[in-house]
């Protein structure tokens, strides 16, 4: 007898692994009452010393693999529920509990204006709101002496710039 067929024997699958520690609770939810990380979520063993999110894994037995770039949502909002009727695979950005999908439902910043540009801020993409952006850098240079302190600050960089020779 091969050792993984004694180990199947003593333990079960992973299905019979899982869903013997399960408890249906009044709303459907497959309550896991099993070992849990730190977040909620219950885990299990499943490779040798790996453990695994036990709704990830209740997901992929129904489902097949979770599609690349995808995290499993609970559509119950029950962080220990494996029912594979309350798990949907979605991207990051349309999950309902990250900042991502909530910001890009927005269509306005919060004084009001449409946001109409894409900005680049410390290297990142971001949406903006012209007019927000224009009064922010009104307001930055009249604490620094106004219009005369811009274009010194623009003439030094553009020197520095010319030095490098990044600038015509």
């Amino acid at each position: 007898m091969v050792k993984h067929e004694r180990v199947r024997k003593v333990f079960g699958t992973v299905a019979e692994r899982l869903y013997r520690h399960v408890f249906i609770d009044e709303r459907g939810c497959f309550v896991w009452l099993g070992a849990k990380n730190q977040k909620g979520y219950g885990v299990m063993g499943i490779e040798k010393r790996r453990t695994r999110v036990v709704h990830r894994v209740s997901y992929a037995l129904w489902y097949g693999s979770i599609p690349k770039g995808h995290e499993v949502h609970h559509e119950c909002r029950n962080t220990s529920c494996v029912n594979p009727g309350h798990l949907r695979a979605v991207l990051p950005m349309e999950h309902p509990d990250t900042f991502g999908a909530v910001n890009s439902a927005k269509t306005h910043c919060p004084k009001g204006h449409a946001y109409d540009v894409i900005i680049r801020i410390k290297g990142r993409r971001v949406r903006g709101c012209r007019t927000c952006r224009l009064e922010t850098n009104r307001a930055y240079w009249a604490q620094r002496g106004g219009r005369p302190a811009q274009r010194a600050y623009l003439q030094a960089w553009r020197e520095k710039q010319r030095a490098l020779g990044l600038y015509p």
